[in-house]
């Protein structure tokens, strides 16, 4: 019998195996979990593997479903992020190497953590930097701290995820030397092996569902280099695409009642959507949210794009930043405010203001760049708003 999340997200029996698998609009994929260890003794010099590692991994799958849960409750599934994580589900199902690009605050990172949650399969995130080197990933040898004398080899996190079901995610790809990431191409080829030259020159084969990543921000960003050629190569490129308008007030309205929508428009279908525990739940006592949220909408996208344009920061050498994490960091301040309100069908229209001041007009240099994002039409039109909450328990008054 079907166990169905929603029409966009459901489980099903598959046929040709003992498990279940995972239809994401309209798509079937493999469902992984268990984490499977079965090849693990080849990865560690002395013998068999340390159980710790095995039960890292197992402890990955078990917190598998609440991962879910907690990601379907912070990840309003708009377009965009439909489209990135289906394009993530594709990926593993392949198998191929994925390099996810794209500006700050794109969903690259969550729409990887929710396709993979999805199928079970657990996400092992190393953050990479100028100063990474490949011991970092590989591993290196250290002082024993077991109470033996001398120095122990000890896995990096690479061969510890190649031990099984695995997404090994390389973040901030483009911040590491080139030699770094390319000390890894041999374990994008389709063989998936890596000679482990800084121990014992042995050669490692990676699980049959070891999967691999790289995300990180686009070359033009500061501090960023390029990708060798080879290394490009091995991977199929996606570049997901920014969110406007619309999904700036689908996710407000996720965060606020638990759904961005009754229904989404994707790949020429339209899918009805979960309603979860919302995230910012004091959002939802305003009872002029019908006209609220979608103003709140129209101003962050207009002064992002402004800002995108140096039209606001021109004369800056560094550009003022609004993207989802300024959304975010505004709206949870908005319900952190409006959950402590001291009376209940208050006017709160002054807090609103005074988080609005906070986020976006403050963020801002005096002068000329606060007078254009005070000036946005959409900011003008909430300041002419009278806010009130309705009781708690009470669903706000819709207009007739």
């Amino acid at each position: 019998m079907d166990s169905p999340i929603n029409p966009l997200i459901r489980y099903a029996p598959d046929p040709d195996t003992s498990k279940q698998k995972l239809i994401f609009a309209g798509m079937s994929y493999r469902v992984f979990w268990p984490v499977a260890v079965d090849q693990a003794h080849r990865f560690l010099p002395n013998g068999p593997t340390r159980e710790v590692e095995v039960l890292w991994l197992k402890r990955l799958a078990a917190q598998n479903g609440q991962l879910v849960v907690t990601l379907l409750s912070r990840i309003a599934l708009e377009a965009c992020t439909i489209e990135s994580t289906a394009r993530v589900l594709m990926a593993i199902e392949a198998p191929e190497n994925i390099l996810i690009e794209g500006p700050p605050a794109t969903s690259k990172n969550s729409s990887l953590e929710l396709g993979c949650a999805l199928v079970g399969l657990p996400v092992l995130r190393v953050n990479l930097s100028a100063g990474s080197h490949p011991t970092d990933l590989i591993g290196k040898f250290a002082p024993a701290t077991d109470g033996e004398t001398g120095w122990r080899w000890s896995n990096g996190p690479v061969p510890t995820a190649m031990q099984g079901s695995c997404m090994l995610n390389l973040d901030e790809g483009n911040l590491a030397l080139a030699g770094v990431l390319d000390r890894l191409a041999s374990l994008a080829d389709a063989d998936r092996k890596l000679r482990l030259s800084e121990y014992d020159d042995r050669e490692l084969v990676a699980h049959p569902d070891f999967r691999l990543a790289i995300t990180m921000n686009s070359a033009t960003e500061e501090g960023r280099r390029l990708l060798s050629r080879p290394l490009r190569s091995r991977f199929v490129h996606y570049f997901p695409r920014r969110p406007g308008e619309a999904e700036f007030l689908a996710t407000a309205r996720h965060w606020a009642f638990g759904q961005p929508a009754a229904a989404v428009e994707f790949d020429g279908q339209s899918w009805s959507l979960p309603k979860v525990e919302p995230l910012l739940p004091a959002l939802g006592r305003v009872e002029q949210h019908e006209e609220l949220l979608p103003l709140i909408a129209r101003f962050h996208t207009a002064v992002a794009a402004r800002c995108e344009e140096r039209a606001i920061g021109r004369d800056r050498r560094e550009p003022y930043v609004f993207d989802r994490r300024t959304y975010f960091a505004f709206f949870r301040s908005l319900n952190h405010a409006l959950a402590n309100a001291p009376r209940h069908r208050a006017d709160v229209t002054p807090l609103l203001q005074r988080v609005l001041g906070q986020h976006y007009v403050q963020a801002v240099e005096p002068g000329p760049d606060r007078e254009a994002v005070q000036d946005q039409g959409a900011l003008i039109e909430i300041r002419r708003l009278h806010l009130t909450l309705a009781t708690p328990g009470c669903p706000p008054r819709r207009r007739t």
